[in-house]
């Protein structure tokens, strides 16, 4: 490509570093810079869009896409998690707590034009149910359109935790149209939603474009004309993409470059809470991380403290994880705290005694060039070093895409470990019942883990936090015995907004909520 910039006037040399990060990206060298000149906004983002059908994909990197596409039947305040009305104005419990009445919004098209009705709740929900990647209603048994505007949702058993999945993926309603007219799981980018954005374009590994849907229902709040994400799968990319002012949005962000990024006028830093943190999956179903004492020994080879100290650096305060919520969020059990210090002698005890006195290997997947938020090449290499000492060494496998591990991980069933994130879920229930139970999607072996899934089966049928916490803590103590993931650190949202933008919504959950975002004209 033979571009020329004789004829242009450069102040400090910004438009010519700003060409050549374009080129260096990736980047088409004719893209529009970031900024409010064509009320678009332009977003890095270090994973691509794997699944805009959100009954058959699974990985949580997808989650900001489908924000951007799809709305909920039930909203949620992002500082809180409480449940506030979306798709759904208004909602009611029968008196056995077993059926769900929805009331519709009215006036509601999909991206294709259909109109949105409970016929077309009804049709998306048993198609969530039907293609069986996600179980989050699996307890549904009748979904019954009552009127056209009012649908009723009935369980097996009584599930507070109802509501909170139809504010995640099962109540991101999909068009009767689109699942009608593809087959199963192969609806793709022909997936129409009722956001406020609709797709407009997708190069795979390069950008995924977004344009404003002109017949949305919500006219009075604001929005931009476009949205695109970039996809920038190198983090110092995606700095130098901030710095030079290609991007209006990213997260979450490297902290070491907290300092640098501060200084640039035309962006605004911020450190947002979240219930997230880092992870290895784990298949307790293959050995040799079949054994707990095996999964045991790795957690106390593994220094988390200083992980994070060398992940978030001097700048931000953060701290080793070790159960599936924080300690400020209610569900942690304080009585558990201190568990799994960095012990190598105890480490080494407990792989002598699963028979594993040489030492232990393990097959260990890590998508190199993904961030949360430091490489995971240097999250894994760190965390190589650490164990090493107790006679623990890892097969490395660097794949391509997240997606590619959780494949060998979850279908193939060929490795012992991945590197991922967790960012919670709406109601903790669905997070206990997801990371502890038996037959959750990330639970490739469906080991059950003593009595655990009464317990969530209990907290289900449970609609008071009073009386949730005492089963809480049951789990907690579960997890931490048992370790069917290893937490690793918790996560600070560092992010990075374009100045003038308004109406950011950090949410606690800690994923890219941008399309609330807009410019001030």
């Amino acid at each position: 490509m033979r571009i020329s910039v004789s004829n242009t006037k450069v102040a400090g040399g910004r438009a010519v570093r700003a060409l050549a990060c374009a080129l260096a990206l990736g980047v088409s060298a004719t893209a529009a810079m970031a900024g409010k000149a064509d009320n678009s906004l332009i977003i890095g983002a270090p994973i691509d869009f794997s699944q805009p059908d959100a009954a058959y994909g699974a990985l949580g990197t997808d989650l900001q896409f489908l924000y951007t596409m799809h709305d909920r039947l039930i909203g949620f305040d992002p500082k809180d998690m409480s449940l506030v009305p979306m798709l759904a104005t208004e909602w009611s419990w029968s008196d056995d707590k077993r059926t769900l009445t929805l009331k519709l919004r009215e006036g509601v098209k999909f991206h294709d034009g259909t109109e949105f009705n409970a016929e077309a709740v009804k049709t998306s929900l048993q198609y969530f149910k039907d293609v069986k990647v996600n179980r989050d209603i699996n307890d549904v048994t009748d979904i019954a359109v009552v009127d056209p505007l009012t649908i009723a949702i009935t369980t097996e058993k009584p599930n507070a935790s109802l509501l909170g999945n139809l504010a995640e993926r099962a109540g991101m309603i999909i068009s009767p149209k689109s699942i009608a007219d593809n087959k199963p799981g192969e609806l793709g980018f022909n997936t129409a939603g009722t956001g406020p954005f609709r797709i407009a374009a997708h190069e795979p590994g390069n950008f995924v474009r977004f344009e404003r849907f002109p017949d949305y229902w919500d006219k009075e709040s604001k929005f931009v004309d476009k949205i695109e994400y970039r996809i920038i799968k190198n983090s110092t990319s995606i700095i130098t993409a901030l710095m030079s002012g290609q991007l209006d949005y990213a997260s979450p962000l490297d902290p070491i470059n907290m300092e640098a990024l501060k200084r640039n006028p035309n962006l605004r830093i911020e450190v947002e809470p979240t219930l997230a943190f880092g992870l290895i999956n784990v298949n307790t179903g293959l050995k040799p991380t079949d054994d707990k004492r095996v999964r045991q020994a790795m957690m106390y080879a593994m220094d988390r403290e200083a992980l994070a100290r060398a992940v978030y650096g001097e700048n931000v305060e953060t701290g080793a994880a070790l159960q599936p919520v924080p300690e400020s969020y209610w569900p942690y059990t304080e009585s558990l705290k201190g568990a799994y210090s960095y012990d190598i002698d105890k480490a080494k005890a407990l792989l002598a005694e699963a028979g594993y006195a040489d030492g232990v290997k393990a097959s260990f997947c890590i998508n190199a060039s993904y961030g949360m938020p430091a490489p995971a090449i240097k999250i894994s290499d760190i965390l190589r070093e650490q164990m090493k000492p107790a006679g623990i060494e890892f097969d490395l496998v660097s794949a391509a895409s997240n997606s590619v591990c959780a494949q060998r991980f979850n279908v193939d069933a060929t490795l012992n470990m991945f590197l991922a994130s967790w960012s919670g879920r709406v109601d903790p229930v669905i997070t206990y019942a997801l990371m502890v139970g038996s037959n959750s999607f990330y639970n490739a072996s469906k080991t059950k883990y003593q009595n655990a899934d009464e317990i969530i089966a209990e907290l289900q049928q449970t609609f008071e936090k009073e009386q949730q916490k005492p089963l809480f803590d049951k789990l907690n103590a579960i997890w931490i015995e048992e370790l069917p993931m290893f937490p690793l650190y918790y996560f600070a949202n560092v992010v990075a907004y374009n100045a003038e933008l308004k109406g950011g919504e950090p949410n606690l959950l800690g994923r890219p909520y941008v399309r609330t975002l807009h410019y001030d004209n």
